[in-house]
């Protein structure tokens, strides 16, 4: 993928994480750029990041590690714990025990500044701890909440889309931010049949997928 000015992709908040970004090809070596981790510690807005400035690479604590040249591939890799890090590049052990600040990482980013960064970004997280309850049944023509709650609200996480299989069945409220328990709320079209329906909700969130099928009774 290929990076100009500031992009960034919200994942789930973790304290920790491992990331690669292989094939790393800067098409030049007078521009300056970065990729790192940000998050916030006690209220404090808090970043890890490697930088890359005129065929340079500083590492989190602002030391020169390593040269690359314009037009030439390299990877990073490594691990960022609660309050270390470790990391490779072209898979070399660079640092172990590197010394960072606290913080609970809910951003990735990518910043090029006077040059293009091509890179394929992969990060690895631990799922986040979540449960859904709903009740048995809602009357036709109301409305239904699918309550989603997450067990560790120290690391929220955000509900960007969500859809349901059976297309008689509408999302009218759906929470953009879990910390601790939120409701999902969904109704039924003009013509849905009382009955039993067998459902199946899917969520595209900041920590990956998640999906939850339930049964529930229309009733007039």
């Amino acid at each position: 993928m290929e990076f100009s000015g500031y992009s960034y992709r919200e994942i789930g908040s973790t304290k920790q994480l491992s990331f690669s970004a292989s094939g790393i090809f800067i098409d030049n070596a007078t521009g300056s750029g970065c990729i790192g981790f940000a998050g916030t510690w006690s209220g404090e807005s808090r970043e890890v990041d490697f930088s890359f400035v005129s065929g340079k690479i500083i590492d989190p604590q602002n030391r020169y590690v390593y040269s690359y040249l314009e037009n030439k591939n390299f990877n990073l890799s490594g691990n960022i714990y609660d309050d270390n890090y470790e990391y490779y590049i072209d898979d070399t052990p660079v640092c172990f025990g590197g010394t960072k600040e606290k913080n609970v990482i809910d951003k990735v980013y990518v910043s090029a500044n006077n040059c293009i960064i091509t890179t394929d970004l992969y990060i690895a997280a631990d799922a986040p701890s979540y449960e859904f309850t709903q009740g048995d049944s809602f009357s036709k023509g109301g409305v239904y909440n699918i309550n989603i709650t997450n067990n560790n609200q120290n690391l929220p996480f955000t509900i960007l889309n969500g859809t349901l299989l059976n297309e008689n069945f509408l999302i009218t409220n759906l929470p953009l931010r879990v910390t601790g328990s939120e409701n999902i709320i969904v109704s039924g079209s003009s013509d849905l049949a009382t009955g039993n329906y067998s459902e199946t909700l899917s969520l595209n969130t900041s920590a990956g997928d998640m999906s939850h099928i339930f049964g529930v009774e229309v009733i007039s």
